[in-house]
């Protein structure tokens, strides 16, 4: 978690709603997207500890965080300036289950404790849209993505948040430093995610 903090460390997160048990915090991005369209990080914080109306991200006890592009009302947050920190470590993912509504990958590496989904464009039409070998700067950077928290705490039921107004995902190829054809869906067979820590994404 301490990871992610540092990757947002200089947006103010605001309160926006109460829903399901969840209290929602929102920050918006500017950014060159142009129409009706806004880059959002967004945390989902129990709602009992979600007592502040703004605040860092190191300051919630967030379980949830989504790199998301959505239309701009669906929050009503003034945009932020935030410049992607190439400089922060960066970790590698490998797939661990696939459906038709996302792709999730996990980490070897013990310190991330998080299990990371991207979205699926539904013109796609496609398992596999997205390669077996991730990286933390390009998954972060699809706004797409989806970081559930499976530490110590029990994990949140994704099945149990309110569903927001999500833009169909922006398709951006892998960086050139990944080689398109190195490990790109030879062994792993389709499953379902709901067989995995209880995780249903956000529709």
């Amino acid at each position: 978690m301490d990871l992610l903090n540092r990757y947002f460390s200089k947006l103010k997160f605001q309160y926006v709603e109460e829903k399901q048990g969840y209290a929602v915090y929102a920050a918006a991005l500017y950014s060159l997207l142009g129409g009706n369209n806004c880059r959002f990080v967004i945390l989902f914080v129990p709602a009992h500890l979600g007592v502040q109306s703004s605040a860092k991200i190191s300051e919630l006890p967030w379980q949830n965080l989504q790199t998301r592009t959505c239309p701009k009302n669906t929050y009503n947050v003034r945009p932020q300036d935030w410049v992607f920190p190439n400089t922060l470590p960066n970790i590698n993912f490998v797939v661990s289950s696939r459906n038709k509504q996302y792709t999730t990958y996990t980490s070897d590496d013990p310190s991330f404790d998080f299990q990371v989904s991207m979205v699926h464009s539904p013109k796609k039409a496609s398992l596999y849209q997205y390669p077996n070998n991730m990286q933390l700067h390009w998954a972060i950077d699809q706004f797409n993505t989806v970081f559930n928290y499976i530490g110590k705490t029990q994990p949140i039921q994704m099945s149990q948040l309110p569903p927001l107004q999500f833009q169909e995902p922006i398709e951006i190829k892998p960086p050139s430093a990944m080689n398109p054809l190195a490990g790109w869906f030879t062994s792993t067979s389709a499953t379902d995610l709901s067989d995995t820590k209880n995780f249903e994404l956000i529709k």
